[in-house]
């Protein structure tokens, strides 16, 4: 009797599993099993972004390769295989950068290209600042062991087939195409990430400054940090490259000037990474060059869109406009440094308005770009939520007083200080991104200290009244109430 019900239950549990893993394959949520796409269905992979360490160099694998594009973000959302394809003739080409790649992962990368393309004869890679922020060589999530394997691995194939996460994903996957009704994947088969999935991600204007703050405040916590690992990594793709007889391409992209702002103003540590970096191999920068200033190319300050990317791409193929980039050597480094400095100078004197806005967005600033709103802003109540009155032993907090707005509803949010001599200091917040606007509520990140996530410069010894100041995208304002004296 006992062994029956041991077979039955068995052969339950066995149907089940492959039932799982047929669902997983069919609907394939992380793009590596070439299942057919159909649009309100599989076409977009709704976690292959998520799993781009996993998904790429399993991608790459049985696929001829002659460029292979490198970086972080910035190069997977802009430097756009089919333009490369396009200018130079070739045919093959894949885009391997990552979101907030470390160079060791670019050097993983070219490793794993190496192993298994012996077509492969050209690397375009894009660095910047902010890539040798930290000294690490790889993020967590990177999986080395893939790289190492020019097949599926094992353990990658029974996490993507047969387990709880899989299914999930192949869940959310049939929901969120439904929902949106597109038929693009979140990558082409070259890599690409697809400007649609951009679109939605920057889809909020208060994300036009996310990166800034981030950058401004990492800048201040890891100035003094040591950061020779990352010299040292691009110096190992430099090596790699040349005993293989792979051209190298190195180029810094463009970011908007707001952005250039923020990473010059640590001059000191700045020149001191280009000439460090110069002197290990030359590159091109586009920063601050001629007709890179409108906000209309670029999703965030740091995030250049395709048809800036596109320029840069015929530049470095010799096919661009003259003047648009400039080579920089360890002889020229200094001589760069100052004419990009005089090109910052002559921005912010064509545009004072807009050092003021750096300075609400990356602290606090005394003018807010529409500070007539503040007198005429309807009153409201914002929610402190507060874990002790959620029910016991749960994770829940108290959500009284949440206002009725989505945040798809709310273009910006403002950290307002008023001091007792009857100044109004502004700090940009940031709200929430809308993955589901029909549940998610604008201020789940506001506690009873609404200040913590941007108390980034620098008036510590201020005291007076934080406050709130929302605005909507009907040209309508709200102001909290006292949030908190200091």
């Amino acid at each position: 009797m006992w062994k029956v019900f041991f077979f039955r239950f068995a052969a339950t549990a066995a149907v089940l599993l492959f039932a799982i893993a047929g669902i997983n394959l069919v609907i394939d949520p992380y793009d590596i099993y070439s299942a057919p796409r159909l649009a309100g269905w599989n076409a977009t992979p709704y976690k292959s972004e998520d799993t781009e360490r996993m998904t790429k160099p399993i991608q790459m694998n049985g696929r001829p390769i002659e460029t292979l594009i490198l970086g972080n973000s910035k190069a997977d959302f802009a430097i756009d295989p089919a333009v490369w394809r396009e200018l130079t003739g070739e045919q093959y080409i894949y885009d391997a950068a990552m979101r907030d790649a470390r160079l060791g992962e670019s050097r993983r990368m070219l490793e794993h290209a190496i192993a298994g393309h012996p077509e492969l004869h050209r690397v375009l890679l894009s660095i910047d600042y902010e890539s040798f922020r930290d000294n690490q060589h790889l993020s967590h999530a990177f999986d080395e062991v893939q790289t190492q394997s020019l097949h599926i691995t094992p353990a990658n194939f029974a996490k993507t087939l047969f387990s709880q996460d899989a299914l999930r994903d192949s869940l959310l996957t049939l929901r969120e195409n439904h929902r949106r009704q597109t038929d693009a994947p979140v990558y082409a088969p070259d890599g690409k990430f697809s400007e649609n999935e951009l679109a939605l991600i920057f889809g909020q204007e208060d994300n036009f400054y996310k990166n800034l703050q981030g950058m401004v405040r990492e800048q201040r916590n890891h100035a003094q940090d040591d950061r020779s690992i990352q010299y040292d990594e691009l110096a190992a793709i430099r090596d790699l490259c040349a005993s293989h007889g792979i051209e190298l391409i190195v180029f810094v992209p463009p970011v908007h000037p707001l952005h250039a702002v923020g990473n010059q103003s640590d001059f000191e540590d700045y020149a001191a990474w280009m000439e460090r970096t110069a002197a290990i191999v030359p590159f091109t920068d586009f920063v601050l060059a001629p007709g890179t200033y409108d906000d209309e190319d670029y999703w965030d300050t740091a995030h250049m869109k395709d048809r800036l990317g596109v320029r840069v791409l015929e530049s470095l193929a010799a096919q661009g406009e003259p003047g648009f980039g400039s080579r920089v050597t360890e002889e020229t480094a200094d001589a760069h440094l100052r004419e990009q400095q005089q090109r910052l100078a002559d921005w912010q004197a064509l545009y004072p308005e807009r050092q003021a806005e750096y300075e609400v967005s990356t602290g606090w600033g005394s003018k807010l770009p529409e500070s007539d709103a503040f007198a005429s802003a309807v009153p409201i109540d914002l929610p402190r939520w507060d874990t002790e009155l959620a029910p016991e032993d749960s994770d829940e907090m108290d959500r009284s007083g949440t206002i009725p707005v989505r945040a798809c509803d709310v273009r910006a949010v403002y950290a307002v200080l008023e001091t007792p001599d009857g100044r109004r200091l502004f700090s940009r917040m940031q709200k929430s991104r809308d993955d589901d606007i029909t549940r998610q509520q604008i201020f789940h990140d506001i506690r009873c200290d609404p200040c913590r996530y941007m108390l980034t410069a620098a008036e510590p010894d201020v005291h007076g009244t934080f406050r709130v100041l929302v605005f909507l995208h009907d040209g309508t304002a709200w102001i909290s109430g006292v949030m908190e004296e200091r």
